[in-house]
């Protein structure tokens, strides 16, 4: 069906959409047709003005996300939608709706597994026998470990003709720049975390397969898999790990549907395969009773959200909420300039075999992760949509950002900033 646009991003105005907006207006080709699209013309049009000398300039699209008239419009209109607009559970049903009936490709930066696990139930099959191709979760949390998961077990099988027991990613940042806190997260992504609150009555954020509940050996993944926020020490990284950060529930069950889809596909990572994520110590100091004091600490935390959750507990929801309505970001608050420039991120990944081999590799991204980093990789994953359509894997539906793209977009990634790399193999 012909189409207007090759891309709409959707959210332009948000604080991660005018991260998105810029590295479009900086990377778009000439003969790139888009659009933005949100519900303040006003906003819209001081976008627009940005980019008057661009190689290309957008067109803008007036819609409200909870208008489906509105959307279903947008959608039709272009081959790729962006959806950067949360949160997800209210605003975003439209978009899949809308995207499956007209055969539109879809990239989101949401979290919500239990949105998600929702979405999946009501729109995956439709979406596969359409052909379209829906890839959420494809910021910082959780593309990058996602598919480097991948690049691992393929380098694996390649390197050592062999299936892969386990793939372990460690997480260390750099925030030079941060001074307060909206440094660490903007308005939009509080707004995301009230609604989970409000909304999330699902056992999601303690079930590691909340998003592939139908494979086959599911029982065993959620036991090799369940949650432990404790602080442990690592010999690969001669320190102590925490819990990943800044959320712990969200690129596990990623992982372990991309593991699922390719096990249906006759690509298994490996029998019994485990994924294993943190964040390094060294990000709380050099002394180890420092690190396991500060990692014990934030295990605590997310110990406690946890149980909220599954008891589903409403007083201490209510009463986190009003704590985040009187001291967190307001929406269209974030990150200082400073904290955007100077942060940075490194993924030190470990993978080992079933025979034992293990090989080593580094995922380096610029910028904050949640925001400068997440918004470059999303337009680049919009764009492979777009013109990258025969390098694709073959997956159709709602996939992962591995399944969706495939390992070669680690390479359109160095646009994004962001570098992968293998420093070293052994053989048991």
């Amino acid at each position: 069906m012909s189409k207007t646009y090759d891309l709409v991003l959707f959210g332009a105005t948000g604080f991660t959409g005018q991260r998105m907006f810029d590295h479009l207006v900086a990377n778009a080709h000439a003969s790139l047709r888009w659009a933005i699209g949100g519900r303040d013309r006003h906003k819209l049009e001081v976008l627009l003005r940005k980019a008057s000398g661009a190689n290309s300039v957008p067109d803008a699209l007036i819609a409200d996300a909870s208008d489906a008239t509105a959307i279903d419009a947008l959608v039709a209109s272009t081959r790729v939608v962006i959806q950067a607009a949360g949160p997800y559970a209210r605003y975003g049903e439209n978009f899949f709706r809308a995207c499956v009936e007209h055969e539109t490709d879809y990239v989101d930066i949401g979290g919500e597994t239990f949105f998600l696990q929702q979405m999946i139930a009501k729109y995956h099959a439709q979406a596969a026998e359409r052909g379209v191709r829906m890839i959420p979760c494809a910021g910082y949390e959780a593309l990058p470990f996602d598919l480097v998961t991948s690049w691992i077990v393929e380098s694996i099988r390649e390197r050592f003709n062999a299936a892969c027991s386990e793939v372990k990613v460690i997480a260390s940042f750099s925030t030079k720049g941060a001074g307060q806190a909206a440094d660490v997260l903007s308005g939009g992504s509080v707004a995301t975390l009230k609604n989970l609150l409000e909304l999330d009555h699902s056992d999601c954020l303690s079930d590691p397969a909340c998003l592939s509940i139908d494979m086959a050996d599911v029982d065993s993944v959620r036991e090799r898999h369940a949650y432990d926020f404790g602080a442990a020490f690592d010999e690969d990284i001669d320190a102590y790990r925490g819990p990943a950060f800044p959320a712990p529930f969200l690129n596990v069950p990623v992982v372990l549907r991309s593991s699922a889809l390719y096990a249906e596909a006759g690509q298994p990572y490996g029998p019994d395969f485990r994924f294993v994520e943190g964040t390094h110590g060294r990000v709380f100091g050099a002394d180890r009773r420092l690190q396991w004091a500060a990692a014990s600490g934030v295990g605590a935390m997310f110990r406690g959200m946890n149980f909220v959750f599954k008891n589903d507990i409403g007083a201490v929801r209510y009463v986190l909420r009003e704590f985040l309505d009187r001291f967190a970001p307001r929406p269209g608050e974030g990150p200082s300039d400073a904290a955007l420039r100077e942060s940075g991120y490194r993924l030190d990944v470990f993978g080992r075999s079933v025979w034992g081999d293990r090989i080593r590799g580094h995922v380096v991204g610029s910028g904050h992760p949640g925001y400068v980093s997440t918004a470059a990789m999303a337009v680049e994953a919009g764009l492979a949509l777009a013109f990258d359509r025969e390098r694709l894997p073959r997956f159709k539906g709602i996939l992962t950002p591995a399944t969706g793209l495939g390992t070669w977009f680690c390479e359109r990634l160095k646009r994004a900033g962001i570098e992968f790399s293998l420093s070293e193999d052994s053989r048991p």
